[in-house]
C-alpha cells in the first residue's frame, strides 16, 4: 500500500469529481499537524547510530526477526512547546514548558469553506510544518 498510495489515489479521484461538478476550492486551506505519540524505543548506542544512518530494522537486527518486528526506526523526537500561558501574580507570564514527545506528525489540509479533506501526509515528528 506504501509503495501504490492507495489514498493518494481515492483523494485524486475526489478532486477530479469535484471539478467535474464545478467546485473550485478558492476559499482557502486550513493545515494542521496533529503529534502521534508512538512507543518510546530501548536501543543501545550502536543502534542509535544504526538508526540516524537510516539502516533498516531487519538490517540492524539481522538475527532477530521477532526484535527487529518491534522496532520502529522512522519515528523521532520532538519538543511541544504551547499551551496556556500562564502567567505570576505581578502579571508577568511563566516560562512555556516544552514536552518531549517521540513519533510521528499527522498533516492534513482541509477546504476551509466546505471541510473536504484535500491532501494528508504523515511525517516523522521532528520534519517541520513548513512545505
Amino acid at each position: 500500500m506504501t509503495e501504490t498510495d492507495p489514498l493518494k489515489r481515492v483523494m485524486k479521484a475526489f478532486d477530479w469529481q469535484l471539478h467535474k461538478k464545478g467546485y473550485i476550492p478558492m476559499s482557502g486551506q486550513i493545515v494542521n499537524a496533529s503529534l502521534v505519540p508512538t512507543p518510546k524505543q530501548r536501543n543501545t548506542d550502536p543502534e542509535k547510530a544504526a538508526i540516524k544512518e537510516g539502516r533498516s530494522a531487519p538490517e540492524i537486527w539481522p538475527d532477530e526477526s521477532n526484535k527487529a518486528a518491534q522496532k520502529d526506526t522512522d519515528a523521532r523526537w520532538t519538543l511541544k512547546v504551547g499551551g496556556k500561558v500562564r502567567y505570576r501574580p505581578d502579571e508577568t507570564p511563566l516560562p512555556m514548558i516544552a514536552l518531549p514527545v517521540f513519533g510521528y506528525k499527522s498533516h492534513i489540509a482541509i477546504d476551509r469553506r466546505f471541510g473536504f479533506i484535500r491532501g494528508q501526509a504523515v511525517t516523522a515528528a521532528s520534519a517541520p510544518d513548513g512545505r
